[in-house]
């Protein structure tokens, strides 16, 4: 958790600084903890949709939103490839995932 500079939880501070480095996404993209996340992740989709729309339900329960028409086409071929712990992958390494407006 180092690199995504995560506060000491016993230390009081007012304000916590921001910073963004390539280490960061780095650590989300190789970090094993991340991937072994995903996987988990792709097994309850899987548990919670049993007819086959683990892309859509994937979107819905990272993103809390349904996925356009072309984000759902991609993702599923994708998913076809390279399956659906690594399309999860993805999508938390996406931008809208990452950060919040």
């Amino acid at each position: 958790m180092d690199a995504l500079d995560c506060p000491d939880g016993s230390i009081s501070t007012p304000v916590r600084s921001q910073s963004t480095t390539a280490v960061q996404a780095f650590a989300l993209l190789n970090n094993a903890f991340v991937i072994r996340q995903c996987e988990h992740i792709a097994a309850r989709v899987k548990m919670d949709t049993p007819d086959g729309a683990e892309v859509a339900h994937a979107y819905r329960l990272l993103l809390q939103r349904p996925p356009s028409t072309d984000e759902l086409k991609r993702l599923t071929d994708y998913t076809q490839k390279h399956g659906l712990a690594n399309a999860i992958h993805v999508i938390i390494n996406s931008n809208e995932f990452l950060h919040l407006d």
